[in-house]
């Protein structure tokens, strides 16, 4: 009687084993790279009188792989960073704080427990100007200019397979959800015939850090991490390149 009451048991908890793991199912988006700790290790960084913040690497390939910028092409050259604020007012209101579902499958399964709160550049570009020098003898002061509006999801980035729905209880907003930003930027730039002066905007985002517990009968086990980030403002990092 005992044996066949101890075998009823383990087999409810493999059942509640695979019901907790059934809510795993979403597919996070690629690896957030890591914010550059100490930008003035990196980079010459110049505060300009708007309050705008002028990056230039000392070593521009380096700086791209880690700040996982995107090429415009396998030639172009970055030349700097401008790092723009904008005080606008606004808040996160269109960015829902979701119920908790961290207790699933009668109080088993996966929860998200956050870590760390900082701020970095987005993985995603969201928008790029582009103008080309036609004059003989090159162009001394060639102007590249955004003005347009786009939308910023709420993302994350994890090493186990985890629900939309499970983060978001976690890190205290809705994964999915888009915000609405402004995207206004120019540059001016000395840019030789034939060449391109590009100007791509990356938002400025809010990234929180957390850590994958899964909840059993007997023990709860941390099984993986990862990162969520989100736009809080219409801060935009535009970047500079000639190709």
């Amino acid at each position: 009687m005992f044996k066949l009451a101890l075998r009823t048991i383990l087999i409810a908890v493999l059942s509640l084993s695979v019901i907790a793991s059934a809510f795993a199912t979403d597919v996070s988006t690629p690896q957030l790279p890591a914010p550059i700790q100490n930008l003035e290790d990196a980079a010459t960084v110049i505060e300009n009188e708007d309050g705008s913040l002028e990056i230039i690497p000392f070593d521009p390939e380096s700086y791209i792989q880690q700040a996982g910028l995107e090429k415009p092409s396998p030639n172009a050259q970055l030349v700097s960073i401008k790092r723009v604020s904008v005080t606008d007012g606004e808040n996160n209101s269109d960015i829902n704080i979701p119920s908790d579902t961290s207790s699933r499958a009668f109080g088993l399964g996966l929860f998200v427990k956050k870590t760390t709160v900082s701020t970095g550049t987005s993985p995603n570009r969201i928008a790029r100007g582009r103008i080309l020098c036609s004059i003989d003898g090159g162009c001394s002061n060639l102007k590249v200019e955004i003005n347009t509006t786009d939308s910023v999801y709420s993302e994350f980035s994890a090493n186990v397979s985890v629900g939309n729905d499970i983060v978001g209880a976690g890190v205290g907003y809705t994964i999915g959800v888009s915000k609405s930003v402004s995207i206004s930027g120019s540059e001016y730039r000395a840019v030789a015939k034939g060449k391109f002066l590009i100007l791509d905007a990356y938002p400025r985002i809010e990234i929180t850090g957390f850590e994958v517990w899964d909840k059993g009968l007997f023990s709860t086990t941390k099984v993986g991490s990862g990162s969520s980030w989100r736009s809080t403002s219409n801060d935009m990092d535009f970047v500079v390149w000639i190709q």
